[in-house]
């Protein structure tokens, strides 16, 4: 199973992925505009495939037990008891 590279990143001391921030890239540190991880598939693709396939980037992402994959909105949806 890939690893999440944002869980790698916080566990080596760097920045943390912040809820209600735009998203960064944890290789490069670029700052997507749009929402969530909008542009990151073809980011990942042309600078940084050599290192990490984006297949397993994102698999990474999807196992997360931290939720880096999912927007602010999405994380405290899912957090929040259904009636």
């Amino acid at each position: 199973m890939s690893k999440c590279l944002w869980c790698i990143k916080e566990a080596e001391g760097g920045k943390p992925l912040v809820p209600d921030q735009k998203r960064e890239c944890p290789e490069c540190g670029l700052i997507f505009k749009g929402n969530g991880w909008d542009g990151i598939d073809s980011h990942w693709k042309s600078k940084h495939e050599h290192r990490v396939p984006y297949k397993q980037f994102w698999q990474g992402l999807l196992s997360c037990k931290a939720e880096h994959h999912k927007t602010f909105k999405q994380a405290m949806l899912s957090r929040t008891p259904q009636s």
